[in-house]
């Protein structure tokens, strides 16, 4: 899966903002815009953009995160089962 860059984030929003404009227009039309468009709305894409590469890391993190929090979980509970059939009672500690 190709990474986004910001000008392609920006270069997609143009495209859904002017549906009309044909695909071997759209280099020209799209720098005419860069050149044009006020720094205000350049920064309020930026933030968008930004809040959506979060959600994309924050969702590769969960898939990540989830299994091991699930893992502690699955621990904790052999563990305390183990020391509930007295398994521990057993085990010599070496210092």
């Amino acid at each position: 899966m190709k990474t986004q860059t910001f000008e392609d984030y920006l270069m997609s929003k143009y495209i859904e903002d002017n549906p009309t404009i044909l695909d071997d227009q759209i280099p020209d039309a799209f720098a005419d815009y860069l050149s044009e468009v006020d720094p205000q709305e350049i920064i309020e894409q930026a933030d968008k953009y930004l809040n959506v590469k979060i959600n994309v890391i924050e969702e590769k993190l969960k898939e990540v995160i989830l299994p091991v929090e699930v893992s502690k979980k699955e621990y904790k509970r052999v563990t305390n089962y183990l020391i509930t059939i007295g398994f521990f009672k057993n085990l010599e500690v070496k210092s």
